[in-house]
């Protein structure tokens, strides 16, 4: 089966949509998106659509996508690592930053989860919240931190465990985050209407 390229891109009006394809882990997703970039540039408002990332990613990707959207180093999520406290009674908490990236985006920002927004792509909602963007999400995939994988020789399988708990900036559980404008669904209803995209749009439109 072919793979789908990373994303997609189309306009709405003046508004550019940009949407993920279960994307975030994919290396080839950070070109695609610094080309996206460039061609939005013109537009005044942008749609960042993460309702389609299950198998979430890594934080190369999501760095990559959020460097567009600063001007400075800016915190756009909190770690904690509960093993090194289980074992030294210290606890290991830190912040990581987003670095700019050229070209810089300058309009208005969207971005769109559901619950097929797991793991990195729930991580770059919360980053994109951090960072100033308006968020509109249902209950997203709730999972809890970062992964690891330990590869099983004697199988040739890998074992993935959760070793980190995350969080937004200010504190808040990754898996207990509530977007600025909170749905039911993101996804399509019965009569094919999109929620999630008409509350953004709709925001634009007030915004603008």
């Amino acid at each position: 089966v072919r793979e789908r390229p990373p994303l997609s891109i189309r306009r709405e009006g003046d508004v550019a949509i940009v949407r993920f394809e279960n994307s975030l882990g994919r290396s080839e997703t950070v070109a695609a998106f610094d080309e996206a970039i460039v061609s939005v540039a013109d537009a005044p408002a942008l749609v960042i659509d993460l309702r389609n990332t299950p198998s979430g990613g890594n934080t190369d990707v999501a760095r990559a996508i959020l460097g567009h959207f600063v001007d400075d180093s800016t915190p756009y999520q909190r770690h904690e690592i509960p093993a090194v406290e289980r074992a030294t009674t210290v606890p290991r908490r830190f912040v990581e930053h987003v670095l700019p990236r050229a070209p810089r985006f300058r309009g208005r920002v969207v971005v769109l989860g559901g619950r097929w927004t797991g793991s990195m792509g729930e991580g770059l909602v919360v980053g994109f919240d951090a960072i100033g963007a308006h968020t509109v999400a249902s209950d997203m995939g709730d999972l809890l931190g970062a992964m690891t994988q330990i590869p099983l020789e004697a199988c040739e399988g890998v074992l993935e465990l959760g070793v980190e708990s995350l969080f937004h900036v200010d504190g808040t559980p990754r898996a207990d985050y509530v977007a600025d404008v909170p749905l039911e669904s993101s996804d399509r209803d019965t009569r094919g209407d999109d929620p999630a995209l008409t509350a953004a749009l709709a925001w634009l439109r007030d915004a603008l």
